[in-house]
């Protein structure tokens, strides 16, 4: 935060101050200030200040000598001899993905899945999907990249996912790992009114999301996903269905099926399932590939992976 104006500055993963305003994160105004000053980033769980001025850097009035210090809570930063321009840690938290405004410095903090602006007026969809991240936004369904401009409420928005190369990695090594080790299961009434879903891991733990209206909507790609198997459809392919047989067959429209599918996600994040429940393309949408198992009464249809 800068301590004079108190406007909050979201730090990127590895986020620059400078004179350079070009290419810094944070532009300096100080003529004392190197064109490119100082570097913040984050390293194995500790924000580190890496100094790479000609005059020097400053935390808690202390001249950083080794050229690289760890940032803690309360820390107070300042690029020259003189004071000039400051700004205090308020939060060592882990970077985190987010929207900027830089007009109106306005920031949206995100999470790995998020409906924008909110459930009841949903506009766009962001989520995190085989370690890339994914925007929806009526038909459209494309891969976010850092910096990408995004409109939201007719005004302007800059994406910065934040990631770090050591949280790439992990989640890599997670997901493909654990995939496998998951059977979801479905129970279905009789009269198809309600319908149970529940997640088996391989160690037998059992998780039970109960009965929901989204449900059905996993209930129907599921059902999909047998009928391309049947059809002897590639592996590949099965599964997908057009937003407008979903939203038809279940009798409500886009902005609602879009909350749904929010919630789904919302739903399996919150257990650290391993990927995305639902997957998008332009017009169409699936069940992720994963074993499942649907119980009618006396019967049970079965979809295993190859």
């Amino acid at each position: 935060m800068n301590s004079k104006t108190e406007a909050l500055i979201q730090l990127r993963s590895t986020h620059s101050f400078g004179r350079d305003v070009n290419n810094c994160d944070t532009g300096l105004s100080d003529s004392l200030c190197s064109r490119n000053h100082c570097i913040i980033e984050y390293i194995g769980n500790t924000w580190v200040l890496i100094d790479h001025s000609k005059n020097g850097t400053y935390v808690n009035n202390k001249k950083v000598e080794a050229k690289r210090v760890s940032l803690n809570k309360d820390d107070t930063l300042t690029f020259s001899k003189k004071g000039g321009e400051s700004f205090i840690v308020i939060s060592t938290e882990p970077p985190q993905p987010f929207l900027i405004n830089q007009s109106k410095n306005h920031f949206i903090q995100l999470t790995s899945n998020n409906i924008l602006p909110n459930e009841n007026h949903p506009e766009l969809l962001i989520y995190r999907h085989n370690f890339e991240w994914v925007l929806e936004h009526d038909k459209t369904v494309k891969k976010l990249y850092s910096h990408d401009n995004i409109t939201l409420n007719k005004e302007s928005w800059v994406f910065f996912p934040n990631d770090t190369i050591q949280d790439t990695v992990t989640h890599a090594i997670n997901g493909l790992s654990s995939i496998h080790r998951y059977t979801l299961y479905f129970s279905v009434s009789l009269n198809e009114e309600n319908v149970q879903v529940s997640i088996q891991h391989h160690d037998d733990t059992l998780i039970d999301f109960g009965y929901k209206a989204h449900h059905h909507i996993l209930l129907i790609l599921a059902r999909q996903r047998l009928l391309d198997e049947a059809r002897c459809i590639p592996d590949s392919e099965h599964g997908w269905i057009a937003n407008e047989v979903l939203t038809s067959e279940l009798g409500i429209d886009t902005s609602h099926l879009n909350t749904h599918i929010y919630r789904l996600r919302k739903a399996f994040e919150e257990i650290k399932f391993p990927q995305t429940p639902v997957e998008r393309r332009f017009g169409e949408l699936r069940l992720s590939t994963c074993p499942f198992i649907i119980k009618k009464g006396n019967t049970n249809e079965q979809y295993m992976m190859q």
